[in-house]
């Protein structure tokens, strides 16, 4: 591990973050772990800055020890190091009548790099638009709702490059709250190989904000953010009206 870190250090990777998470079928009870070994972040993947996810199908006994488990889905390079930590799992054990039963959990693994707002631009593949309102439920649906087909007429080379020497400049910080992160005039999604959807969303008169996993960054410069949301209204113009 501490070969690893000086790795990290060397080259000036991002610190790596592991995302865990277990589900069940519905109406059952939650999977709730009371041992969790971490998986280990492969060395490779860090010297070449990759990321990924692994997902596995748990076996867990009435004690609720993992008696077996198998990755159904997945990058290649993420799967074992997921597998190996899972296998030493165990879940507080479920009763259904009095009796302790044995079930099936679905595990995931999101192994990641704690990259920038600047940096993650860098990675999308595709982006698109909307004009938000006053809802902020439906601003919500709205970005979430990523639609591949549409995004492919407006996210140019020379916008994205834009939109990163734009947010690199900004002055972003990274924030605890995200209450407001979703009221603005402009929203666009972007979507992100391996992580799925990050958010920037422009308010011409207060802030911009940019979403990734659960992380909000935020910067009041107007000036910034006048210009991007100038940029997200050309986005919009050229894309494709959602039928």
């Amino acid at each position: 591990m501490i070969g690893e870190l000086a790795a990290l250090i060397a080259i000036g990777v991002a610190t790596p973050r592991i995302v865990l998470g277990s589900s069940v079928r519905d109406g059952e009870p939650p999977a709730i772990v009371v041992y969790q070994p971490q998986p280990k972040y492969p060395p490779a993947a860090l010297r070449s800055h990759r990321e990924g996810a692994a997902f596995l199908k748990l076996h867990v006994a009435a004690d609720g020890r993992v008696d077996s488990a198998s990755a159904f889905a997945g990058h290649d390079g993420f799967r074992e190091p997921a597998l190996a930590a899972m296998r030493r799992w165990k879940y507080q054990p479920v009763s259904v009548s009095g009796k302790r039963i044995a079930r099936t959990v679905y595990a995931q693994a999101y192994f990641r790099l704690d990259l920038d707002p600047a940096e993650l631009l860098g990675k999308t593949t595709s982006a698109f638009a909307v004009r938000l309102g006053a809802d902020r439920k439906q601003n919500m649906q709205e970005l979430f709702q990523f639609d591949p087909i549409r995004s492919r007429l407006g996210m140019t080379p020379e916008l994205k490059a834009r939109l990163i020497q734009l947010i690199s400049t900004s002055g972003m910080v990274p924030v605890s709250q995200s209450q407001d992160a979703y009221h603005g005039d402009w929203g666009v999604s972007f979507e992100l190989p391996d992580r799925g959807v990050a958010l920037l969303v422009s308010n011409s008169q207060r802030k911009l904000w940019f979403l990734d996993e659960g992380r909000v960054w935020s910067s009041e410069d107007q000036r910034i953010v006048a210009e991007i949301t100038r940029e997200l209204e050309g986005l919009m113009a050229r894309q494709r009206p959602r039928p």
